[in-house]
Formats: C-alpha cells, structure tokens, sequence
C-alpha cells in the first residue's frame, strides 16, 4: 500500500537489505569498474562495502581503510581497491576523494589550476613503500615496507606538508579525510548519484575555472557532510528530502543553464544492475548471477573503465542478450497490454496498440526493455 508518509519511506528503504546490496553496487562501481583487473577481486571488496554500508561506518573511515588497506585480496576487502590501480594509484585515488584530475600535471604544469609535475611525482610516492605479492593463485598479498629515501624524495601532501612517520599512506588517509576538500567531494557525489548531476560537474574536476554552479548549496552540504560525521544515511535522507529532488522532469524551461541550478529533475538512467533486475521482474525469469554479472561487463566494457580501458571478448551484444530474455516471456503475457503492465507498468495508448499489430510478443518484449522508458527514471 502507497505510504504517503515521505520521511518515513524512505528511513523505510534506508532500512531495507535491497538498499545495503544497491549502495554497495553502485560504491563498487565507482572504486574499482566491473572488472576483476590486475588480479583484484571485485566481489570480495563489493562484500565489504555492503557490510560497513550495514553497519553504518562512516565515509571517512571506508576511505581511510581502503586507502591505507594491507592484507590479502580473498579476505580483506578494501586492498582490492589498492590491487586494481598497481601504476599511479594517486590518479584515482584524488579524482574519487579529493575531485582533482592530478593526472593533468602528469607531464606539465596543470592547465587550469595549481597543480604542478613536482605535485604529481610526490602524491605518487605515498604508495612507493607498497608492495605486493602472490601467497597463492589469485590471492595476493598488500603490504607495507620500510621506506628508505633521502629527505628530498619523500611523498608531499598537497598542501606542501610532509609526512611525519613512514607509514606514508596511513598518513595520507587522515590527510585527506580531515580536509575540506574532502568533505565537497563527497557532498558533491552524493548530490550526483542522486540529481544526475554535480554541482560541480565533472564530479572529479574541482578547479578555480570550474566553479560549484549553486556555491552555497555546495557550502551548506559540505558542512551537513562534517556535522554528520560522514555518516551516509543522514546526508541521503536530506537530499531526498529536498525540494530540489522532488521536482518534475517535465519543464517548459529546460536548456544547461536550468539544469545546472536544478531547476527541474534530470532524467536519470537504471544503473545496469537495476536494468538487469528489471528485465528479469518484467519478463516474469528466474535470475541468474552468472547472466547477471555477464550482462554487467558488456553494459560498462568502455564507460566505468574508459581511464583504465579493458578488452572485453563477449558472445554477444547487449542487445543479443535483451533478445534472449524476451525469448522467454511467459505465455500468459503475450497479449500487448499484459506486456506494457509488466515491463512499463502502464497501459498502452490506442496508438501503441495499433503498431504492436502483426508482431510477436517477442518483438514486442523487445521493443519495450530497450525503450528509453524502461531504462530512465522519471
């Protein structure tokens, strides 16, 4: 029964197992892609995630494990982060956490913002002093050595600090997770998971010539992110609280300058997981996990890995898959208003029912799951 009850929804969905494999999904995702790449194992570190998500831990102590991790790939989930980013894991780790493309400054002074090659090599050098190595096959070891290097070669934090101890990454862990720009950064993509945009966007591009498009809502959520201490539910109870959040998609005035002081709600795409899922539920399947992860790697082969790209060899298109799912609709949902129920949940208009005559519920099913209506949110 429809709850009408806002608030309380939510804290209800907040509460919910589907929510702790969601959350986990989509935070794995964004660390580490849809592959297992460098010998890195994903669902290990997707499982960890959704139990410090079940926990309620923090998002700076999740960063604070994940960046300064140690132990082995098949049980301790946060090095697996680590593992998949063996060359220049400061890249990802200031894009994720600090919003800063560093990488810019990889051969030359940043072109927009203060950011120098010197900046770059020492942000590196917090994870010189880690090695790996393999304890047995596809189980690798994370683990920290006694860094031996002159004054002068030693990592510098951002700011020009250095650190005091040779646990390098430790200290660059509570570096971050106690900076300002940290707190903005995550503010900023939470607001983007769920708006469908940052307020500065790119999420992971801060710089002085690519200001916040509303600076006070980027101020007062950065400070909701530290008032909470980076616990994740409150910050999502007050984003999907907002007024913001509840706007319409429908707009007479839509164009880039309303869009990006959210003056009406943007259209936001199913994740593949949530596409997968409702194809499944819509087609009346069993689900399979193998499928399942199969349909991932194709969905994200070039979009969640284009900066680390990969080559995918796969059976068939996405599309081909989309096709053999329908292959299997049950009997019961050949008529074309059954199929619009269950895959749109909605009826179909006389102008629908009058193209969907002399196709095969096949081709209809068809049609429908790879419709901009099944795979947007509205």
């Amino acid at each position: 029964r429809k709850d009408p009850n806002r608030e309380r929804k939510i804290d209800q969905l907040l509460a919910s197992v589907e929510f702790t494999r969601h959350w986990s999904e989509v935070w794995t995702a964004m660390l580490v892609g849809y592959t297992d790449a460098f010998e890195s194992n994903r669902e290990v570190l997707r499982q960890w995630l959704e139990q410090a998500v079940r926990e309620d831990m923090p998002y700076d102590r999740q960063v604070t494990r994940l960046v300064a991790a140690r132990g082995v790939s098949a049980l301790d989930g946060p090095v697996n982060f680590l593992i998949r980013y063996p060359e220049e894991p400061a890249v990802k780790v200031t894009r994720l956490f600090l919003g800063v493309r560093l990488d810019c400054a990889r051969c030359h002074d940043h072109p927009f913002d203060r950011w120098t090659e010197d900046d770059f090599a020492r942000m590196n050098r917090f994870f010189d002093a880690t090695d790996r190595e393999e304890v047995s096959e596809g189980n690798i070891r994370l683990f920290n050595r006694r860094p031996e290097v002159d004054e002068d070669e030693q990592p510098r934090f951002l700011t020009g600090a250095r650190p005091r101890t040779t646990q390098w990454r430790d200290e660059l862990a509570l570096y971050m997770t106690r900076s300002k720009p940290f707190a903005r950064a995550y503010a900023n993509r939470l607001w983007y998971h769920f708006m469908g945009r940052g307020i500065v966007h790119p999420v992971d591009d801060f710089h002085r010539a690519n200001p916040p498009s509303v600076p006070a809502l980027m101020e007062f959520l950065s400070a909701k992110v530290s008032e909470n201490r980076f616990a994740v539910k409150p910050m999502i109870r007050l984003i999907c609280n907002s007024q913001a959040y509840q706007l319409s998609s429908r707009s007479e005035t839509r164009g880039p300058q309303h869009e990006a002081v959210f003056a009406y709600r943007k259209l936001k795409p199913l994740t593949p997981e949530q596409t997968y899922d409702s194809a499944v539920i819509a087609l009346g399947l069993e689900p399979s996990s193998d499928q399942r992860r199969e349909f991932l790697r194709r969905v994200m082969e070039r979009s969640i890995d284009e900066d680390f790209s990969q080559t995918w060899e796969y059976r068939e298109t996405v599309q081909g898959l989309m096709r053999r799912l329908s292959r299997t609709i049950p009997a019961q949902a050949s008529a074309v208003e059954e199929l619009y129920l269950r895959i749109l949940n909605r009826r179909p208009t006389a102008d629908e029912r009058q193209r969907c005559r002399g196709h095969s519920p096949e081709d209809i099913a068809f049609a429908l799951v790879n419709s901009n209506e099944f795979f947007f949110n509205h």
